[in-house]
């Protein structure tokens, strides 16, 4: 029997962050000591839902109170919210994940999931300047400036890039994101406060795919490789073709991670291809149904 290279699971948390939980429950469901917790569990953030908020003081607006005479009248200046936007705060403060335990953001686990099920209407729109993501107050657009300064604020060890994931094989599609996605790459690289992992977009056309690796690899100071939307590839043959070619290119001294699998042998196909981080949301799945995942 062939033995798993060892490989950590990248558990993404509902609505991309973290439920909040005391230091008692974190030391008890996710003790720091344990072995598996230390060696095989990071916690994956996404720079969506959890870091939006409302913008204020940009816009305002006079209250007048009382029935005064004009002259003697009171004026309240007020400020109003003016849209919301992505704001940047600090993973251990705000969303309370103890500093003893390994993180990882990212801008969003899928571009095609997000601009699917989730909302039937949205339409995915990106340009060199901004990406949109799905989040609960609606489409929100995120410019690598500002992706680079809520980055900088979260305080974590590594990062996603930010791409752009064409949604099917056109050809003229496929150009621009592989420009943006370089283009975005090189600039998250300067002065980031984290280690940006270049993320390699391209569905199953392994031509495009190791052009977003060479792409990547000619940015210094590039801290891993992020393989986006490998679980939507359904031939496993073809999967396993693709990620063993990926590897191949990526240097051994960079990790690697997929950010999605979908089940367990996504999962399997991945480690045994040499991927060290593998992104999945299969326990909270199986919970749902009263299922447990273990591994050996």
């Amino acid at each position: 029997m062939l033995e798993m290279p060892s490989f950590k699971i990248l558990l993404h948390c509902e609505n991309g962050s973290p439920p909040y939980l005391t230091p008692i429950l974190w030391a008890k469901f996710f003790p720091s000591s344990n072995r598996l917790v230390q060696n095989h569990l990071v916690f994956g953030v996404a720079v969506g839902d959890s870091f939006v908020a409302p913008e204020y003081g940009s816009r305002s607006s006079i209250k007048k109170r009382g029935r005064l005479q004009p002259k003697n009248k009171i004026e309240v200046v007020t400020n109003k919210p003016i849209g919301y936007t992505f704001v940047g705060k600090s993973v251990r403060e705000k969303l309370h994940i103890p500093a003893d335990y390994n993180v990882i953001a990212s801008p969003s686990f899928d571009l095609i999931d997000d601009f699917g099920s989730a909302n039937s209407k949205a339409k995915a729109s990106t340009s060199n300047t901004e990406v949109t993501l799905l989040t609960p107050h609606g489409q929100q657009k995120l410019s690598p400036s500002l992706f680079r300064q809520v980055v900088k604020e979260m305080q974590v060890p590594a990062c996603v890039g930010l791409y752009d994931q064409p949604a099917s094989n056109n050809s003229k599609r496929t150009r621009k994101s592989l420009e943006r996605t370089k283009l975005w790459t090189e600039m998250a690289t300067a002065d980031f406060g984290s280690k940006i992992w270049a993320p390699v977009i391209g569905g199953d056309d392994l031509s495009v795919r190791l052009r977003c690796i060479k792409n990547a690899l000619a940015v210094d100071d590039i801290g891993g490789f992020a393989l986006v939307g490998i679980q939507h590839i359904d031939n496993r043959a073809r999967r396993q073709e693709l990620l063993k070619r990926c590897m191949k290119e990526i240097p051994r001294d960079l990790p690697c991670g997929v950010l999605v699998s979908l089940d367990i042998l996504q999962i399997i196909d991945a480690a045994a291809s040499g991927v060290l981080y593998i992104g999945t949301a299969l326990p909270t799945t199986l919970a749902r149904s009263n299922k447990a995942l273990n591994i050996d």
